[in-house]
């Protein structure tokens, strides 16, 4: 039987069995299946369905290896991103370290100026009471040897050989010499000129104030409020710029406005990466209300600007991811005081005006 179908076969010219598939079916198992071979196709359907659970098994693991890859790659994108977050976080961390280290140098610094500056008053002070006091009593002695010349003066007249001609003689000298009174008025008039010459600055400072506060300004309660800043690091200069809009002396709108200044080629990188981790906080801020970024780079000069509308705000949803990609967290309230906002903004270093 296998014979005439292996002859049949050859005669054919092109049959479609050709087409199968010949390292799964071969010529004599397709002649066996033409000839009705019942256990040559029950044979044939177990090794094909055997081999399509190999194929099915195969594709499953392709698939569990593919998306085992693409879970590794999003792994490994996502452990970059926090990588990249945390040397930005460390970044601003380190230089908000060096900065405050700066700002209690310098504060440090002036405290002992002024230190300096009042021991040195208060020596001086100590001083000028010493030498009143030398004064003083040096006019008094005199006071006391002057006031003791007239009496002596007239011991002498008594005992005087010519009693006509003397008296006349003492009068004359007598009248001729200032009183004791006149000497300690003399005294005490020198005191006081001495300690307005000495007092003067003071004097003129207490003056000025009082001269300022009857001539003072109407106070602003409806415009905006500039507070400044200047800092400058090891290479870079940093100004900060706080503008508080303001209705009846209560705040609603604020923006803060960070300038950088560089070389344009030695701080480059410095300069690039600021305005990267502007983009990142932009990014970050894209999805909160009342909160909108803008970031630029032109010739050296960064300049990052974060608005704060408080009247869509909401502080709740601004979180620490915030912060750490360079925000800064809204501390103020809604309708808080501007002097309020203003003495703190001062007490930090920064001067403010109104406009």
């Amino acid at each position: 039987m296998k014979k005439k179908d292996n002859q049949k076969q050859e005669n054919l010219e092109e049959s479609p069995i050709e087409k199968l598939d010949k390292n799964v079916i071969s010529s004599e198992e397709v002649g066996e299946v033409i000839s009705g071979d019942e256990v040559a196709l029950a044979e044939q359907m177990e090794r094909t369905k055997a081999l399509t659970k190999e194929q099915q098994l195969e594709a499953l693991n392709n698939k569990e290896k593919l998306a085992a890859e693409q879970k590794a790659k999003e792994e490994a994108r996502i452990a970059e991103e926090k990588r990249i977050q945390e040397e930005a976080r460390k970044r601003l961390e380190a230089n908000r370290l060096r900065e405050e280290a700066k700002a209690a140098e310098q504060k440090a610094q002036e405290e002992a100026k002024k230190a300096e500056e009042l021991k040195i008053q208060e020596e001086a002070k100590k001083t000028a009471e010493l030498k009143a006091q030398e004064a003083k009593k040096t006019a008094e002695l005199k006071a006391q040897e002057e006031a003791k010349k007239p009496a002596a003066t007239k011991e002498g007249v008594t005992s005087a050989a010519e009693p006509q001609t003397q008296p006349v003689n003492t009068e004359i000298k007598k009248s001729d010499e200032p009183s004791t009174f006149k000497r300690v008025m003399a005294g005490l008039l020198f005191l006081v000129f001495f300690a307005i010459v000495w007092f003067l600055p003071e004097l003129s400072n207490m003056i000025s104030k009082y001269q300022k506060s009857r001539n003072a300004e109407p106070i602003i309660m409806d415009g905006v409020s500039i507070c400044k800043n200047s800092r400058t690091s090891e290479n870079l200069d940093i100004n900060t710029t706080a503008k508080f809009w303001i209705i009846n002396g209560k705040m609603y709108k604020l923006e803060y406005i960070i300038t950088t200044v560089g070389d344009r080629t030695e701080d480059e990188k410095e300069l690039k990466d600021l305005n990267e981790n502007c983009e990142r906080l932009k990014l970050e801020a894209g999805e909160l209300d009342g909160v909108s970024i803008s970031c630029s780079l032109n010739n050296g000069t960064n300049i990052t600007r974060e608005k704060l509308d408080y009247e869509t705000l909401k502080i709740k949803e601004v979180k620490a991811a915030f912060v750490e990609a360079g925000g800064i967290y809204p501390e103020f309230k809604k309708k808080e005081s501007i002097d309020k906002i203003e003495s703190k903004m001062k007490s930090s270093g920064y001067e403010c005006s109104r406009q």
